[in-house]
């Protein structure tokens, strides 16, 4: 698995911006990370699936809903690089 501060780096990445403005020289916000696109696509997925309304379930359920996504995207991130390697 990918260490985690390995977010895959940036989903859709696009030339960063940098601009003078009152306060120095900014980048543009680089947007969500890679890691963050697969948990979210994982959950998507996780909640279509579901066979009861989304509304029973209780704050530990989505809690745990939200972790597991994470590790579908630690999983992907691990096996993109294990691909590529």
């Amino acid at each position: 698995m990918p260490q985690q501060n390995d977010d895959g780096g940036p989903a859709f990445p696009q030339p960063v911006e940098r601009s003078q403005g009152d306060f120095g020289t900014t980048d543009a916000y680089p947007g969500m990370s890679l890691r963050d696109y697969f948990a979210a696509q994982a959950l998507q997925g996780i909640l279509a699936g579901r066979n009861r309304h989304i509304d029973s379930m209780s704050d530990g359920d989505v809690a745990d809903m939200a972790q597991t996504t994470y590790l579908f995207a630690n999983a992907m991130l691990a096996a993109r690089k294990a691909v590529r390697a």
